[in-house]
């Protein structure tokens, strides 16, 4: 939750009501001349003034320069298990593609699931790698060592077929 009071001020609202002033002045300077470009100078003079509306504020002293921003926070321990639960669910994946590839006769069956086996397991490691990053920032040697064991069996997967997707593309 932001504390940041928004405080009415007639500081502001008079500038604002001088700049609208200026803007319609000049504007019905320009329609008795070609209306067409008052709609556009006036259109163009409210994009600017939209645009830089927080610019404005803080040059005129109404407000901070910056807010009081509170970090996101988020459970570092259900993430984990998210994290964790993810990789477990990507091995068993794995394991079943694995038994697939070995069960499967043709050739070109076996590429697409060497392929597929690769593609997992990448992206697998990516999110082991969350993980071990996680570990590293908590100093906690025992979930790095834990996922570096899972990190080289699963590289070890992923060497092993993509070299029998490599070979199946060059026979």
């Amino acid at each position: 939750m932001n504390d940041y009071k928004k405080d009415f001020s007639w500081k502001g609202v008079v500038i604002l009501l001088v700049i609208l002033i200026v803007v319609s002045i000049i504007a019905f300077v320009l329609s008795s001349i070609e209306s067409f470009v008052a709609g556009v100078f006036v259109v163009f003079i409210g994009l600017v003034l939209s645009f830089f509306r927080d610019d404005m504020k803080r040059f005129l002293g109404l407000a901070r320069e910056t807010e009081d921003l509170q970090p996101i926070v988020f459970d570092e321990a259900d993430h984990l298990r998210k994290l964790e639960k993810a990789i477990t669910k990507g091995r068993e994946k794995v394991e079943k593609i694995v038994s697939k590839f070995q069960a499967a006769e043709k050739s070109d069956k076996q590429q697409k699931m060497a392929r597929e086996i690769v593609e997992r397991t990448t992206a697998l490691i990516a999110t082991i790698d969350q993980v071990k990053s996680y570990a590293i920032q908590v100093r906690d040697n025992n979930l790095q060592q834990h996922f570096d064991e899972i990190s080289k069996e699963i590289s070890e997967i992923r060497e092993r077929y993509q070299n029998i997707s490599l070979e199946k593309n060059t026979e």
